[in-house]
């Protein structure tokens, strides 16, 4: 699969704090504010040879799982996947991620699903 130019995991009952925990341990500088009672906005950057790469994350985005979303993937991840593995090997929370990458007319509903019996597809309707 080729590098997706943005990245969107979504972390079960994810805290903002383990969040912030777990990109520091990635990236060089991290900034991350509160701008409402769900909605964390700011940036990563992954090195000092790095463009800095907008980050969103919605707390509670999609029935109790934390949305994280690199609006450009200036990241060391490839794939929604890759991140998703990552973010799982941090924090021990269940993860999903898209399993084809956004694309139109792809079917939106199918994610790779990252817990602790191990990796799987399942239908999410999100």
């Amino acid at each position: 699969m080729p590098r997706q130019d943005d990245i969107e995991i979504y972390v079960k009952g994810a805290d903002p704090a383990v969040i912030k925990q777990w990109l520091a341990g990635v990236f060089q500088r991290v900034t991350l504010n509160h701008e409402g009672k769900k909605l964390l906005r700011g940036e990563v950057i992954l090195n000092d040879d790095s463009k800095p790469c907008e980050l969103l994350v919605i707390e509670n985005a999609v029935k109790g799982y934390t949305s994280i979303w690199f609006k450009q993937n200036h990241t060391p991840w490839d794939t929604d996947i890759d991140c998703a593995r990552s973010a799982w090997k941090a924090m021990g929370r269940e993860v999903r991620a898209n399993a084809d990458g956004w694309s139109e007319g792809a079917e939106a509903d199918l994610f790779h699903c990252i817990d602790e019996s191990g990796e799987s597809t399942v239908v999410w309707p999100t």
